[in-house]
């Protein structure tokens, strides 16, 4: 298995560790059809950090979106979920931080955002709601 799908594969189960209410699918690839409240893991755009490349290696530091979505056809509810995972306190940001190593893959864990709550097509005609972080992973090399 490569470095990058081994930290997506970390990131996704330090998530599912976290055990937050409602969420009910954690994928730690790009996922299409969510069975909200899904939280997913996929390489950013750009997905190699352009800041790393005064250290001789463009690589050195990978970049994932953590996307999570929920329905929207009852939106209080909905946001209230979301809301909690955008906690500065207790969100998921604190927890994506909390281990810093991701079983070895990483040195460094940054997490920014989140987004603000926006729009996304769901399956067929629905919208989901929903936000995203991004997460700098300085990969470990030795």
């Amino acid at each position: 298995m490569t470095q990058a799908r081994a930290i997506a594969d970390a990131l996704a189960a330090v998530i599912e560790d976290a055990a937050f209410t409602g969420v009910e699918q954690v994928v730690g690839r790009l996922n299409l059809d969510p069975t909200p409240l899904s939280i997913d893991v996929y390489p950013a755009d750009p997905f190699n950090d352009d800041d790393s490349e005064g250290f001789g290696d463009p690589s050195y530091a990978y970049r994932y979106t953590v996307r999570a979505r929920t329905h929207s056809a009852d939106p209080i509810p909905a946001q209230d979920l979301l809301l909690d995972l955008m906690d500065a306190n207790e969100g998921l940001a604190v927890a994506l931080e909390d281990d810093q190593t991701l079983n070895g893959n990483a040195s460094s864990v940054v997490v920014t955002g989140p987004s603000g709550l926006r729009p996304y097509r769901g399956v067929g005609e629905s919208v989901l709601i929903g936000c995203e972080w991004t997460v700098k992973v300085l990969r470990e090399t030795s």
